[in-house]
Order: C-alpha cells, then sequence, then structure tokens
C-alpha cells in the first residue's frame, strides 16, 4: 500500500453527505453524463444503501472509489448471490490508486468467498488484468439487464465481464453454457 493510503470502506446507509456528492460529481464528470445532479442523488440513495463502498483515502483526501452491490441473480433455476463491481474510479489518475482499490475489493470478496461480476470497456482491460480481476471476452453478449430499452441492453452486452470467482463457481459456470443472464439492475 502506498504510504500514508488506507482504504475505508462503509455501506450505502452510513455515508456522509460529502462522500454522496463526491461519488454524484465524479460520476458525472467521469462518465461524462448529462445527468442531473439532484436525479443521480436519488438513485444513489434508492438503489446503493446495501452496497459497500471502498474509498481509498491519502492522509485524508478521498483519491479512488468504487462499490460492490449485493446482486440475486437467477440463472438456469438456481439463485445465486454474488456482487456486482461498479463505479470504480481514480480521482488521482496514474498514481496507483486504483490497483489499491481494486486489491481491496479482492480482500474483501476473498474473506466472504464471494463471486463479482462487473463490466468493462476494452481500453480498461489492461488495468484489470495487472489488477488482478480476470477478464472474460467470452462472456460478451451473454448479460442483459432485465428491464429498459434494447439498445442499452445491446450496448451493455458489448463490454468485456470482469470477475473474482467465489466458492458459487459462477463464472465457471456461466463459461460451460450459452444461456443468457438477466442482470436485475444497471451496472450490476
Amino acid at each position: 500500500m502506498k504510504t500514508n493510503t488506507n482504504v475505508e470502506i462503509k455501506k450505502g446507509d452510513r455515508l456522509s453527505k460529502t462522500e454522496l456528492d463526491l461519488i454524484v460529481k465524479t460520476n458525472i464528470k467521469t462518465f461524462n453524463s448529462c445527468k442531473e445532479y439532484e436525479k443521480e442523488l436519488k438513485i444513489l440513495k434508492d438503489e446503493e444503501m446495501e452496497s459497500s463502498f471502498f474509498f481509498v483515502k491519502k492522509g485524508k483526501q478521498d483519491v479512488s472509489f468504487g462499490l460492490l452491490r449485493p446482486i440475486k441473480i437467477k440463472y438456469l433455476r438456481k439463485n445465486y448471490n454474488i456482487f456486482g463491481i461498479s463505479n470504480m474510479i481514480s480521482i488521482k489518475k496514474g498514481k496507483g490508486y486504483g490497483k489499491i482499490l481494486v486489491q481491496a475489493m479482492k480482500d474483501f470478496l476473498s474473506k466472504k468467498d464471494k463471486t463479482a461480476i462487473g463490466f468493462c470497456h476494452e481500453g480498461n482491460v489492461g488495468f484489470y488484468k495487472k489488477s488482478g480481476l480476470i477478464v472474460e471476452g467470452k462472456l460478451k453478449n451473454r448479460f442483459f439487464y432485465d428491464y429498459g430499452d434494447s439498445k442499452e441492453n445491446k450496448n451493455a452486452m458489448q463490454d468485456f465481464v470482469i470477475y473474482q470467482e467465489g466458492k458459487d463457481k459462477f463464472p465457471t459456470k456461466l463459461l460451460k453454457t450459452k444461456s443468457l443472464v438477466k442482470i436485475p439492475c444497471e451496472h450490476l
């Protein structure tokens, strides 16, 4: 871990106003979103209160953050309780904070022996591989949102799948089958 850095983990219902503000504003800026602040804040408060938020701090300053969202997926008549990897952002880029964030998430998942799945664009594949997550192109076009418009669903299916496998071996089972996987929420 970089000198003078630490990782703080908080449930969504424990986030301060300052942390909520940081997350919403950084998401809007990072993803070039024209979404309204108040609308994004409401979505965060409505949908992420059970999620575990990871904050990499250098001293008292947040330099990277992300979340693991509990997700229930039914696949081939079996239920899986996994985590969705979402919104991993380094505010200070090129300093190794993203790698610290991924390692903290991996450690959290390993302690719980849980699977986590997320998505990434081709340009981020190298980072996730170097950070120790498995990147799988064979799972492209296998996931879709269980709601919303078909164009958005099709775009989501174009991304690479990143994951860490837990005791349920969910990703291994996916790789052995061809069935589509319904995602109950946007961006896992």
